[in-house]
């Protein structure tokens, strides 16, 4: 088992003394899903009862239909309790580098598999869709070492990845060769229509404004790919958690990530299944 640090712990504690049990968990939920008072997703209708024999679940005395607290979020149909999603997602909100799935097990007490994912449920709402703006697009090709699904062990293991940088988020994913086709496929996923793709090597995508780096703007390209050269040692996972993985630690660092963001985005996001999750896994999309 892995020792949780003493931080970590801590910082649990914490939070735990401000949401102990799931009345104060569905409270503070409540008021971030219907802060001016409950209304019925079907009719509009503010007058409601509250159910007895389902907790957390609102009646609309307009139309008779229920609903719960839970109902169209990630946390939709869930068996846990709420404390263990609020539990997970102040860790992961607070110490997003740190908090491994392993770590989650331990601290929250569930199995392996329940930690996995929640860390995956709880990341997938902070995804905000295809970059827009000004966006540099490239490729390049990096050395991955260790067994993988996706890889012939016997080969090189030198691997094709692409990537979309906008002001503060980037896009990665493994790509079958540097062919426009290919790079085309990956912006397509990855990148809004109508932005400025700042790349001199692919100009011709329809769809897509195209543009030189201003004087003075910095490419950031490079850096980006000299990181992933340097972050892939951390690598134990197939390619595309992998990626996804420094993906998330790269857009964290640049965005702000609080437990109360996390909560309100999230309860706005439908439930993602386990196959949803593990379905992207060989997409030129990568999820969040």
């Amino acid at each position: 088992m892995i020792e949780p640090s003493a931080a970590l712990a801590e910082s649990l504690r914490q939070f735990q003394s401000v949401f102990p049990n799931d009345e104060s968990c569905a409270t503070y939920l409540f008021e971030r899903r219907w802060p001016e008072g409950f209304v019925c997703p079907v009719c509009g209708v503010r007058h409601h009862a509250s159910l007895k024999r389902r907790p957390y679940t609102y009646e609309c005395l307009g139309c008779s239909r229920q609903t719960s607290i839970t109902a169209l979020t990630v946390m939709h149909r869930t068996h846990l309790p709420l404390t263990i999603w609020f539990w997970a997602a102040h860790l992961i909100a607070t110490h997003a580098d740190s908090v491994s799935a392993r770590r989650l097990e331990v601290l929250l007490d569930v199995t392996y598999k329940t930690a996995w994912l929640l860390k995956q449920k709880l990341h997938r709402p902070l995804d905000r869709g295809p970059l827009e703006g000004r966006v540099e697009v490239g490729s390049s090709r990096i050395r991955f070492r260790g067994a993988d699904i996706l890889l012939d062990p016997a080969k090189s293991g030198m691997i094709t990845i692409a990537a979309a940088i906008s002001s503060l988020e980037i896009r990665l994913a493994a790509i079958p060769d540097t062919s426009p086709r290919s790079i085309e496929e990956f912006v397509r996923a990855n990148v809004k229509p109508g932005a400025t793709l700042l790349s001199n090597s692919y100009p011709n995508f329809t769809g897509y404004k195209h543009a030189p780096q201003e004087p003075g703007e910095v490419p950031r390209l490079a850096i980006t790919f000299d990181l992933l050269r340097r972050y892939r040692h951390r690598r134990s996972e197939p390619l595309a958690t992998y990626l996804r993985k420094f993906v998330l630690y790269h857009n964290h660092r640049y965005r702000e990530v609080s437990f109360d963001t996390m909560l309100r985005i999230a309860a706005h996001h439908k439930r993602a299944s386990y196959q949803d999750i593990i379905g992207g896994a060989n997409s030129h999309k990568v999820p969040l």
